[in-house]
């Protein structure tokens, strides 16, 4: 896992797999005295602090990630995120909106399919014409 969260009860418990880089935060922030490093499962408290933190965690480690290096790939990503977009747009319509949302999902899930090597037949055969020079 590139990021790992134990949630303890006590102060006084130790995650028995703990890694440097690891996060531990203490459960019922709502019950104690002291709040720091704890999260409530029944007010949120505390909650906006951890996905702070695993945001912050996530970024750095997501900084040094290669780029896009063909245009297939930029392509695939850029249809994703439009896909993907236009789901959460259609999302926000409520339920009687889902089905229309999930095929926004699946255009956005098969983009990301290709970049991750799940591609189809058409694909592969279009990226061999257009990237290698077929002679005579």
């Amino acid at each position: 896992a590139d990021l790992r969260v134990f949630l303890l009860k006590d102060v006084s418990e130790q995650p028995s797999l703990y890694q440097q880089g690891d996060i531990v935060v203490l459960s019922k922030a709502d019950t104690r005295s002291d709040k720091t490093n704890a999260v409530s499962g029944l007010t949120g408290e505390g909650l906006d602090q951890l996905v702070g933190k695993i945001t912050t965690i996530l970024s750095e480690k997501t900084k040094s990630v290669g780029l896009a290096t063909r245009e297939r790939h930029r392509s695939a990503m850029t249809t994703a995120l439009e896909a993907l977009n236009s789901a959460m747009q259609i999302l926000e319509r409520g339920p009687e909106s889902y089905d229309i949302a999930s095929e926004d999902m699946r255009i956005g899930i098969r983009a990301l399919e290709s970049l991750v090597g799940r591609i189809d037949v058409e694909t592969l055969l279009d990226e061999i014409f257009s990237s290698f020079c077929i002679g005579k």
